[in-house]
């Protein structure tokens, strides 16, 4: 399982790992955008912390949009 979070989003390999996590940090599953480019969910400094503290891997919006593309464009 690999997270993602830039600060604002947090993103995964896949929206079933996205929502495992979620969970695991607290986000509500509501919170969960499906509607954009790729599911993703906006998340607050508080939920950044947790998710950091919980093994998300750090990276430039650039490099969220780049891998978002990877993802989901395969």
């Amino acid at each position: 399982m690999m997270i993602y979070t830039d600060g604002t989003f947090l993103l995964a390999d896949s929206v079933r790992e996205l929502r495992q996590f979620a969970k695991r940090i607290g986000l509500p599953e509501q919170n969960l955008n499906q509607t954009s480019y790729f599911p993703h969910y906006a998340i607050t400094s508080a939920y950044w912390e947790e998710a950091i503290e919980e093994g998300a891997c750090e990276v430039t919006t650039q490099e969220l949009y780049r891998i978002a593309q990877n993802i989901y464009n395969d």
